[in-house]
């Protein structure tokens, strides 16, 4: 099982959002743990998917980003407007929520696999 962070904000505030990471991307060659979301973006990997096939991991924050890694956010509903002209990524889906989607405790990955599957 893995635990993921909690990203700061309102509930009624935060949102899902998938990403694509840029070949310009200081991402890249970096594990998802040392990339920091959480302090950069406030914002949460839950899950990621890579060539189009999810990323089945026990610990996401191991996953070394590659260029063209759709990566699963949890953010706030200003991640969007911030990061719109990003040379980390390109964000291609919001999906507006009134709840949180991060685990308030651990649980297995399956639920971050079915979030990449519908990829």
């Amino acid at each position: 099982s893995t635990e993921v962070p909690l990203v700061v904000g309102a509930r009624v505030r935060r949102c899902i959002v998938h990403v694509v990471v840029s070949n310009e991307s200081t991402l890249v060659g970096r594990t998802v743990d040392e990339n920091q979301f959480l302090g950069r973006f406030n914002a949460a990997v839950v899950a990621m998917s890579r060539q189009n096939l999810p990323i089945l991991v026990d610990h996401i924050g191991d996953v070394i980003i590659q260029p063209g890694d759709v990566l699963v956010l949890e953010a706030t509903d200003s991640f969007r407007k911030n990061y719109e002209n990003s040379r980390e990524f390109a964000v291609v889906v919001e999906m507006a929520s009134g709840r949180s989607f991060t685990p308030r405790r651990k649980k297995s990955f399956s639920m971050a696999f079915v979030v990449v599957s519908t990829l």
